[in-house]
């Protein structure tokens, strides 16, 4: 005989429950498409502190009706600037159970609603908590659950990154075309959609109609694997339409320490955090569950990382690290192609490990100095308009932007 407690079942999980008012974050909103299916969407408020956690994949126990139900925060994605997050994850127990999540974090506080998308499709948790020094969460559900639990560990306290302006053609900072092929192009663009500060564009590849063109950016490295932590960065997709554009973040790798070359890659429409949206500046936080495919097979120490041809993608970083502990970063950097031909995206704020590019189609002048010796020929005015003489490149940054130029 199967055990019950108020409509939840100890052998599969919570079960859907009518109720007649449900709990409505600020922070979020879920609308019906037009095909009848569910969907999140941020709404635009404002949050009263900046978020001084991330978080990241871990064990998360709902208590309803006096019972604990284990589940599994898979991945999240978060954004540092909002406190804004996306998630995934399923019942342990019964995984046919799975669910998505949107929510965000002000200051040490966390509010979020969870749906699920599988068994008991439709079924909404709402909740709100705070995070503890040690990085464990624990709250408060509504819809006849009392309570929800999470581990230390799983908040880490946001580190500041550091940012580098790469513009061209003098500032690349290190990064170079690479192995990029004829009919493929890399490029710097204006696009005031930017993410960043500054955000007057983008890096733009692009490619042509043939099946061989790749457009490549690539930066040097000489990392342990074990040491990095943090990897992300923002894209937009323009054409082909569809869910599989946007660029791909690539990482080669000497998985043995000297020996054991491959390329781990991420690509978003198969890197397990959400879909792809045309149009639209997306980021993704790789390092927090994102999905790899390695480009050929190595047998490290603790396991093998099997290659393929473009996926399916199925390791994590965490999955890799372990695998392979003296793995080595020797790269990293953006691409499509090849096989990709008519290809238009953009990418932006590349993060290694805690440092972050932000490609700019141009250097706005801020200092004086920086005017001198025909500094004033690479600089530009706020708006992208060039100085036509140092003198007025130096009144320009003395008016704090004001004066003619």
């Amino acid at each position: 005989m199967k055990l019950r407690y108020k409509k939840y079942s100890l052998s599969r999980g919570v079960h859907k429950v009518k109720t007649k008012t449900a709990i409505v974050l600020s922070a979020v909103g879920l609308l019906v498409g037009s095909g009848g299916g569910l969907s999140f969407a941020i709404l635009g408020t404002s949050h009263a502190d900046a978020p001084a956690w991330k978080l990241n994949p871990s064990s998360i126990t709902f208590t309803c009706g006096g019972t604990a139900y284990p589940h599994s925060l898979n991945t999240v994605t978060e954004n540092q600037a909002t406190g804004d997050f996306t998630g995934t994850g399923n019942y342990v127990t019964d995984p046919s159970y799975t669910w998505d999540t949107t929510g965000n974090v002000s200051g040490s506080n966390i509010a979020f609603q969870v749906v699920y998308t599988g068994s008991n499709a439709g079924y909404t948790l709402n909740g709100v908590g705070t995070i503890a020094s040690d990085g464990s969460v624990s709250g408060t559900v509504d819809n006849n659950c009392e309570s929800f639990a999470m581990p230390a560990g799983t908040a880490t306290h946001f580190t500041t990154p550091t940012q580098v302006v790469v513009t061209p053609p003098l500032n690349s900072q290190g990064w170079s075309t690479a192995d990029s092929t004829s009919g493929g192009v890399v490029s710097f663009n204006n696009d005031a959609t930017a993410p960043g500060n500054p955000h007057n564009g983008a890096l733009q590849l692009t490619t042509d109609s043939t099946a061989a063109a790749k457009a490549q950016y690539m930066h040097a490295a000489n990392t342990p694997l074990a040491s990095v932590n943090e990897l992300s960065y923002s894209t937009k997709q323009t054409a082909p339409a569809g869910v599989v554009a946007d660029a791909s973040y690539q990482m080669p790798v000497l998985l043995n320490g000297t020996s054991g070359f491959t390329t781990l890659v991420y690509e978003p429409y198969q890197g397990g955090q959400g879909a792809v949206v045309n149009g639209q500046w997306q980021s993704w936080d790789i390092a927090s569950g994102g999905l790899f495919w390695s480009t050929r097979s190595v047998t490290c120490s603790n396991g093998t990382i099997n290659g393929t041809s473009g996926g399916p993608a199925v390791y994590t970083l965490a999955q890799v690290k372990a695998a392979c502990p003296d793995a080595i970063v020797t790269g990293f950097g953006v691409n499509i192609g090849s096989n990709n031909p008519s290809y238009d995206v953009e990418a932006d704020l590349v993060d290694f490990n805690g440092t972050v590019y932000n490609f700019e189609p141009y250097a706005v002048a801020t200092d004086k100095d920086a005017c001198k010796n025909d500094g004033w020929k690479t600089l530009r005015a706020a708006d992208g308009s060039s100085f036509r003489n140092q003198g007025l490149c130096v009144s320009y940054v003395a008016s704090n932007g004001k004066s003619q130029h």
